[in-house]
């Protein structure tokens, strides 16, 4: 079981290589540990915002969604429309 304060535990699909235990891929680059405590920050401020724990909102697919959104914000992609790899869009 992975405890909340996992760097691992922090988004809900992997961000760089994980072992298949035949062999042990290089750690996270520095941009890669930056998305995952920007993905942390604004999964733990809407779990608040919707009355769940982090981990439990990392199960939803808003919790996906917003992992998407940091991704792009990260790599300076655009959010939605045609030129956007992961097209994420507020719903009201």
């Amino acid at each position: 079981m992975r405890r909340d304060d996992d760097p691992k535990a922090t988004t809900p699909f992997p961000l760089y290589p994980v072992s298949n235990g035949e062999w042990m891929p290089k750690g996270p680059t520095k941009k890669q540990l930056a998305t995952m405590k920007l993905v942390a920050e604004e999964t733990e401020k809407q779990a608040r915002r919707h009355g769940m724990s982090r981990a439990q909102f990392l199960r939803t697919a808003a919790g996906t969604a917003t992992a998407f959104w940091v991704m792009n914000h990260v790599h300076g992609l655009a959010q939605t429309g045609d030129a956007a790899v992961l097209p994420v869009r507020k719903e009201q």
